[in-house]
């Protein structure tokens, strides 16, 4: 009767310890928050294009440069007026009328007339250097969350349990560089549509291949 219920024991010994030793599914669902997309998600939202141009006697090559690359880039994504906003400072009245009639000559110069609207801002610091800047509402892509969060200890501690997952803070200046640097914020969104067929390349290139194959004795 020992020997039976010692046998018994056994096999239930040696299936607790198998049961022990089974490995669980792994949880997938437990990781979506890794994914760099979902937790620092970029949006499309309507925010400000600036440029901004130093107060001088004259508008050199390069501001020229600028104020036409900031013209053809609203022409593409603005939506609205361009706006020129300067500080409301009367001491500096003369020299700001000066700028602005220079201002005013580039854009008319890139095509632009009624598109303009000047906005006066309090005067601020009286060391600052007197800028003039131009701005002009887009459509943007940004990324919702803010960096620089770490709301939890990086390092396994008594407190914290590691669990081998990334930082909340991973991946945020990424999804920044790629907000930033995107040049035409729709294609995040969506591909473009593909360009017509350019016939001539395609002759011209089937023809250059067939002269190869002909030079190396192939058949056509």
């Amino acid at each position: 009767m020992i020997k039976g219920a010692t046998r018994f024991a056994g096999v239930i010994l040696l299936a607790v310890t198998m049961a022990g030793c089974a490995v669980a599914p792994p949880d997938f669902n437990a990781l979506a928050g890794d994914d760099v997309a979902l937790r620092h998600p970029i949006e499309l939202r309507q925010g400000w294009q600036d440029m901004t141009l130093p107060f001088a006697q004259r508008l050199d090559e390069r501001a020229k440069e600028q104020v036409a690359s900031f013209v053809a880039d609203w022409r593409r994504f603005g939506s609205g007026p361009i706006f020129v906003r300067v500080v409301d400072n009367k001491r500096e009245e003369k020299a700001i009328k000066a700028q602005l009639d220079l201002l005013r000559a580039a854009l008319v110069a890139e095509g632009l007339h009624g598109s303009v609207k000047l906005i006066r801002e309090p005067f601020g610091e009286t060391d600052r250097t007197p800028v003039l800047k131009l701005s002009f509402v887009r459509m943007k892509a940004e990324v919702v969350t803010r960096c620089g969060r770490w709301p939890e200890n990086l390092a396994s501690s008594a407190e914290t349990i590691w669990d081998n997952r990334v930082y909340s803070n991973f991946g945020c200046a990424y999804q920044n560089m790629i907000a930033t640097q995107t040049a035409d914020p729709r294609d995040l969104v969506g591909a473009r549509a593909e360009s017509p067929i350019d016939a001539q390349m395609r002759v011209r290139a089937l023809n250059r291949l067939r002269e190869e194959r002909s030079a190396q004795g192939g058949v056509n």
